[in-house]
């Protein structure tokens, strides 16, 4: 392909390159054509085409329907609406596929262009077998991560459609890992339709949020209140404003997070349950910005409704918010009993993993504030075993950087050294803001000037 640009420009070199770029752009296998039947690309492509099944012929034209940037043999599966192995393998004998890493096939940028070049029959049923695969098996992930957020009501599959199976949390973040790129392509892509991106948005959050991909988090959430304005009742409207409230919170823009809620809140009026969990996030933002008495009232008025809508897991973390509220005014002594209270109700549901260690989290500050560090730190390495084993990868460093400050009043430097290179490594690779303050403390305690302070 570049030999053949080389001569199209050797060819006329008064073109200049951005009128070449816009013939790329608007028909680049006409632009990658020397006029030569041997090198030209359609040609070259359509020998490959040619020799295949038609069987495999059609599932290379179905394929191309796939945003990309490469899937799995299930997906493919349910585009074909039939098992697909031996017609992956037909399509990469003739390189009209590629094999990509863990298994994974797809396109290169000019095959792909080639097979939209011929629509593929049943255009419109393979998009929603597409569809349908990401969202089920999306909704079926989600399920084994023990997310406090009920799921989304789920319609009638296509027919043809072959979900994968997810067994458990350990296949469930295998599965969102590898399948990342693409479900945050099809939320974002304007060509999905309106009643997927919302689903697939809402079913995103709990990865999105523990693998701290914040930014994808912020936009795939954006996309699903877009999608549900358009075709989603009230309530789910309600918690498309509440989980884009939560992505905002995260990325750092509270004020924005703020107006969502109160979004929320008010298509929540008849939901005691959207209430509660609504009212517990904005007594969170209350908290952050220093207005400890505002935050208490609206978080005991959280734990309230979660009582009266019989959601235990949000009763359990109202309960502990409260006890965070109260550790963040000072008060160590009173936090103790509501976050223990909620440790309880954690334990006896065994749900909300996410919920649970942040309780065992206030937990520990509360025993550090009270005098007693040895009871901080055994409540700090159990929340971050919970964090280890979930995946929650921004609140381990966090709580990492918890432990680092037990063990620096107790002086046990090294270990401290050890507790915050750990929480580095991990906020460095999601290019975490707070990455820099943790860097500057390290190097303060390896010269030790922190020492001597």
């Amino acid at each position: 392909a570049l030999t053949i640009l080389g001569a199209r420009l050797a060819d006329q070199p008064g073109l200049p390159l951005r009128a070449l770029a816009q013939r790329l752009r608007d028909a680049r296998l006409d632009t990658i054509d020397s006029g030569e039947p041997g090198v030209n690309v359609r040609t070259v492509f359509s020998w490959s085409y040619q020799a295949l099944s038609p069987a495999a012929a059609t599932l290379f034209r179905l394929l191309s329907l796939h945003p990309g940037p490469d899937f799995s043999a299930a997906a493919a599966t349910s585009i074909a609406a039939g098992n697909a192995d031996r017609l992956l393998d037909e399509l990469t004998r003739v390189h009209l596929l590629e094999h990509r890493p863990g298994g994974r096939y797809g396109f290169h940028d000019l095959t792909r262009l080639y097979a939209l070049q011929d629509p593929p029959p049943d255009r419109d049923a393979a998009v929603l077998r597409m569809l349908d695969h990401y969202l089920r098996t999306c909704v079926a992930a989600e399920a084994h991560l023990g997310s406090p957020w009920p799921p989304v009501t789920l319609e009638p599959p296509q027919p043809g459609t072959h979900p994968e199976p997810i067994a458990d949390a350990e296949r469930a973040a295998a599965w969102f890992a590898a399948e990342h790129a693409v479900l945050v392509t099809l939320v974002e892509d304007p060509a999905s339709l309106d009643a997927h991106t919302w689903r697939l948005a809402r079913s995103l959050v709990t990865h999105l949020d523990r693998d701290g991909h914040w930014r994808d988090f912020v936009s795939t959430q954006r996309a699903g209140l877009a999608a549900a304005r358009h075709c989603a009742g009230p309530t789910d409207q309600a918690y498309a404003h509440r989980l884009l409230a939560r992505a905002l919170i995260r990325s750092g823009e509270p004020e924005e997070a703020r107006d969502h809620l109160d979004r929320a809140l008010a298509l929540f009026r008849d939901d005691a349950l959207g209430q509660a969990h609504t009212n517990y996030a904005l007594g969170y933002l209350d908290v952050c910005a220093g207005d400890t008495a505002s935050a208490l009232r609206r978080t005991k008025s959280a734990l309230a409704l979660a009582r009266a809508s019989g959601t235990r897991v949000w009763e359990a973390k109202a309960l502990n918010n409260i006890g965070w509220c109260l550790l963040e005014a000072g008060h160590h002594a009173q936090a103790l009993p509501y976050s223990r209270q909620a440790l309880d109700l954690f334990r006896s549901l065994d749900a909300d993993p996410d919920g649970q260690a942040h309780t065992l989290g206030c937990l520990g500050g509360a025993h550090l504030g009270t005098g007693d560090p040895g009871r901080a730190l055994a409540c700090y390495l159990e929340a971050l075993h919970l964090r280890e084993k979930h995946h929650n990868h921004y609140t381990q460093a966090t709580t990492l950087r918890e432990v680092a400050a037990v063990h620096r009043g107790t002086g046990d430097h090294a270990a401290e050294r050890t507790a915050l290179r750990l929480a580095l490594t991990i906020l460095e690779r999601l290019d975490h803001t707070e990455a820099r303050a943790v860097r500057e403390q390290l190097e303060r305690l390896t010269s030790g000037t922190d020492q001597q302070a």
